[in-house]
């Protein structure tokens, strides 16, 4: 009996533990790094363009966003 609370008690903490990271980490990142790079990508056509956007992007999240 305890064995399997113990196994529970792991597998939800491990579950909350990786949505939080995946909520605080990689949403952030990708809403604000990857999508400027991808829109100016988009706009441009050019691979130097997809980099200031992503430079762009890094540089607003660190001023303005989550981090």
């Amino acid at each position: 009996m305890s064995s399997e609370l113990i196994k529970s008690i792991f597998s939800t903490s491990l579950f909350e533990g990786v949505f939080t990271f995946i909520q605080l980490v990689v949403i952030p990142t990708t809403l604000w790094i990857l999508l400027p790079g991808i829109v100016l990508g988009i706009i441009f056509r050019s691979k130097e363009t997809y980099i200031i956007g992503t430079v762009l992007g890094l540089f607003a999240m660190i001023t303005l966003g989550p981090l």
